[in-house]
């Protein structure tokens, strides 16, 4: 076995010595939240916030091994914690990781979906797909699946930063990558309109599902499907009701009237997936009935 040199020592050691106090942060951390030490004043929240990558990037040889173990401290931690604000400690100890080991594209994707489908850190979401969405541009990288950096980026522009046009140009990106399944490509050719919207939000939500292992998780992102489901049957049943409008002469009818013979027409029960009274608006369109409008 060869000689170690200094500096492969050094990384060793250092690499050695964080495997250690990551070790020990959890079992602090763990031991809290079973109410074991809950008289200790509880450690930092995640080992990203307490290292500096400027000093890490220093000390030739550690900085992919300290990305990896904050990648795997932040990752086990992250369901202490949901903070209702932008820019999280979770998105700043994934901006750790990424700023000691920026050629990671799979964590980008990860963070940023994680971040936005089940921590509901908007902002930070969007910084972190931005960045390694823009990162790809400049930068050769390998993984097969890298277009769902920018189409992960594009969903949470649409729908948590109600920004469309923002989000539907990094949609197209993505299709135009190579390994873009059809179907994201098919999409893209119209995502613009409020339905391919959201098939995008379904897929992002869907894929965040399959991942999830925590009930906690599973539980946040349940609900968020069940508010895109309620959108997407409203689309569709609009697109019908103009369809049969146009077919036959229920124009004529009143609003209400309209609404009571096309649902009988395609045997709909005039409730939406919760159980809420359907009707039509001022502007000739179904949607929950409010309060005030049930007689």
């Amino acid at each position: 076995m060869r000689t170690l040199v200094k500096s492969e020592l050094m990384s060793l050691l250092a690499g050695g010595a964080l495997l250690l106090a990551t070790g020990g942060l959890q079992f602090a951390v763990h031991g809290v939240t079973i109410g074991e030490t809950s008289f200790v004043e509880p450690p930092p929240e995640y080992l990203g916030l307490t290292i500096d990558p400027r000093v890490i990037q220093r000390l030739l040889g550690t900085r992919l091994v300290v990305s990896d173990l904050i990648w795997i401290d932040t990752m086990v931690k992250s369901d202490t914690l949901h903070e209702k604000a932008a820019y999280t400690a979770l998105y700043r100890a994934f901006k750790s990781v990424l700023d000691l080991d920026p050629d990671n594209i799979i964590a980008y994707y990860i963070a940023g979906s994680y971040l936005s489908v089940v921590k509901d850190d908007v902002h930070g979401a969007t910084a972190i797909l931005l960045r390694g969405a823009e990162y790809m541009e400049h930068h050769p990288y390998s993984w097969p699946m890298a277009w769902k950096v920018p189409w992960t980026l594009g969903y949470n522009l649409v729908f948590e930063e109600n920004d469309v046009e923002g989000g539907s140009k990094w949609i197209r990106k993505a299709a135009a990558m190579p390994n873009a399944p059809d179907i994201v490509i098919k999409i893209a050719m119209h995502v613009e309109t409020e339905k391919g919207q959201l098939e995008v939000a379904e897929r992002v939500v869907n894929d965040a599902y399959r991942r999830a292992t925590r009930p906690e998780e599973k539980k946040r992102i349940e609900a968020k499907m069940l508010a895109i489901g309620l959108r997407h049957e409203l689309v569709d049943l609009n697109e019908r009701f103009q369809a049969y409008l146009k077919s036959t002469r229920a124009g004529a009818f009143s609003k209400k009237r309209q609404f009571e013979v096309f649902r009988r027409a395609i045997g709909h029960g005039g409730r939406d997936m919760l159980g809420r009274p359907l009707g039509v608006n001022d502007l000739g369109r179904i949607e929950p009935l409010k309060s005030s409008d049930k007689r």
